[in-house]
């Protein structure tokens, strides 16, 4: 596959964007709708008919606290959100490759089918080598930074909270639930959608520059909490720096992986999250970055993107 920028800009890209954006929006109203129920079943076998007891429960949830949630939504949520989201990549591809780009095989909006748009390629064994050191080290700041944030309101509890108040105290099948959905489905969706498919749909647009910014800011807004997707802008251009340089999702998948899966362990053990330590696991992610950028050129003599022009 050639690494020629593409021959020209791609407004076909944008459309992608605009029309997974409002098909984001109608995931995000499915579910909405299927929590809205399950907890009205849990309130109503709760609280009976106390609307004194709900009314306070629905101030919280109003007031952003979701400590009033039963534990087990969150794994609802998620059973219905990854799935949902990946099968929007398809249709919007269907869609825009019928419109935009005319019949296409496989209705994919790409010559090169849905392994260009998901970088579903081969890399290198050093790529692997970075995304192990990468992942078991890149969560450590913005964990820290987040609770620094939360630090400001810490009686009011986010995502993240009631993810852990699911694996810590939820029932046994909601646990299961949330840790195959954060530790394994959760990465690979979500890599497939931000590090192949936004970035695809960016890159036809613009530069690498543009993909890699783009797709990051995305991500952080994606987790529609202002603390974590404050901190989290650093692990998403981390993740796209990787895939940037090694071509391939796969590695970002690792990385992925392994952060959120440290991520589990502390929720049930109590990890140092101390600046220093946070600081210093930092600096082995930075430096395992650039040692995958300085292969690249070693080896390419070049760091431009691998997206070949779009016919």
């Amino acid at each position: 596959m050639s690494d020629a920028a593409p021959a020209r800009r791609d407004l076909g890209g944008l459309w992608l964007l605009v029309c997974f954006g409002f098909g984001w929006i109608g995931v995000l109203a499915l579910v909405v709708a299927v929590v809205v129920v399950a907890v009205a079943v849990s309130w109503a076998s709760q609280f009976g008919a106390d609307p004194e007891a709900i009314g306070k429960v629905i101030t919280q949830l109003n007031a952003g606290d979701l400590s009033g949630l039963p534990a087990w939504v969150m794994s609802l949520t998620l059973a219905v959100q990854f799935p949902g989201m990946f099968a929007l990549v398809f249709v919007v591809h269907a869609l825009v490759g019928w419109f935009w780009y005319g019949p296409r095989p496989g209705l994919v909006a790409r010559p090169d089918g849905w392994t260009g748009v998901f970088a579903l390629r081969a890399t290198t064994w050093e790529a692997f080598a970075a995304a192990v050191v990468i992942g078991l080290t890149v969560g450590m700041l913005p964990g820290w930074i987040a609770e620094q944030i939360r630090s400001f309101s810490p009686d009011t509890q986010g995502a993240v909270e009631l993810i852990n108040d699911t694996l810590t105290k939820g029932p046994l099948l909601s646990r299961l639930v949330a840790i195959v959905a954060v530790v394994l489905i959760g990465p690979i969706v979500e890599e497939l959608v931000f590090r192949g498919f936004m970035w695809d749909a960016l890159r036809r647009m613009g530069s690498p520059r543009l993909a890699l910014v783009g797709s990051s800011f995305l991500f952080a807004l994606y987790h529609m909490d202002p603390a974590q997707s404050s901190a989290l802008l650093i692990t998403a251009f981390t993740l796209g720096w990787v895939r940037w340089m090694s071509g391939s999702i796969w590695p970002g998948v690792v990385i992925h992986m392994l952060n959120n899966g440290l991520g589990v362990v502390a929720a049930y053990i109590a990890l140092d999250g101390s600046a220093p330590v946070s600081f210093a696991a930092a600096g082995v992610s930075l430096i395992a970055c650039a040692a995958l950028g300085l292969r690249r050129l070693q080896r390419d003599g070049t760091l431009v993107s691998d997206l070949p022009p779009v016919a």
